[in-house]
């Protein structure tokens, strides 16, 4: 109870001093740094709930964030949307996204897992640059918003949002970790890695196919060559 409450005071205090720093920073430059370094803060959490609890090995964060990025800007082309019904929306396709591509991957495991999300990866490029209304493999260059007086500038306001966006995000890995879900998904973890390191039973062994040595390999591999000689000086000679 004591750790929450340290952790909560923590989250509020991170989030009132990004409002702060919003005002009393003089340097542009500074909240487009934080936005960036804010992004992979979330990125990183993100993966660490499938890659750290559960021992998934994901190539596919980076499509999930392309999904939520893409989808914001069709609503601001189509809608002229604003910030928070974007967030919304994000989140809504990228979760719906993240339950359908689980629901036929999360069977997998260790490296067809991570050829699957690869493959997902790919298959969201392709789609994207064949797609002229988000601008194609050109890209697309959106005007900036009028912010609130409140920030003075949308990179100001964006880095606020991320900030909050940070601090949702490791408070979410926070409750994976300790509810539930996350002894669920360590104890998964934990029961795969015994399986791969427990040695095959006697039926299984007796099933694998065995290697012959260097030895008998290196024999056969002469004899097809030599045969493969003797078969074209068949056919000069012809």
């Amino acid at each position: 109870m004591k750790g929450s409450t340290l952790f909560a005071t923590g989250a509020a205090a991170s989030v009132i001093l990004a409002l702060v720093l919003t005002r009393v920073a003089p340097s542009e430059y500074f909240f487009f740094a934080a936005y960036v370094v804010l992004q992979f803060i979330v990125l990183a959490t993100a993966w660490n709930i499938l890659g750290g609890y559960a021992g998934y090995v994901n190539f596919g964060s980076g499509a999930f964030f392309a999904v939520g990025a893409y989808t914001a800007v069709v609503l601001i082309k189509a809608f002229d949307a604003p910030l928070l019904l974007q967030l919304i929306a994000a989140a809504g396709v990228t979760g719906l996204m993240g339950f359908a591509i689980g629901a036929m991957t999360l069977r997998l495991r260790g490296i067809f897992f991570s050829i699957a999300t690869v493959a997902i990866a790919v298959i969201c490029e392709t789609v994207v640059i064949n797609s002229a209304f988000v601008g194609g493999s050109r890209g697309i260059a959106i005007l900036q918003p009028t912010a609130p007086a409140w920030f003075g500038s949308y990179t100001r306001l964006l880095f606020a949002v991320m900030a909050l966006l940070a601090v949702l995000a490791v408070a979410l890995a926070r409750y994976v970790q300790t509810s539930w879900i996350g002894r669920s998904l360590r104890r998964s973890k934990r029961r795969v890695a015994q399986v791969s390191a427990a040695p095959p039973s006697p039926r299984s062994s007796s099933l694998r196919w065995n290697a012959p040595p260097a030895a008998a390999r290196w024999k056969r591999t002469s004899d097809c060559w030599r045969r493969m000689r003797d078969w074209r000086g068949r056919l000069r000679g012809n």
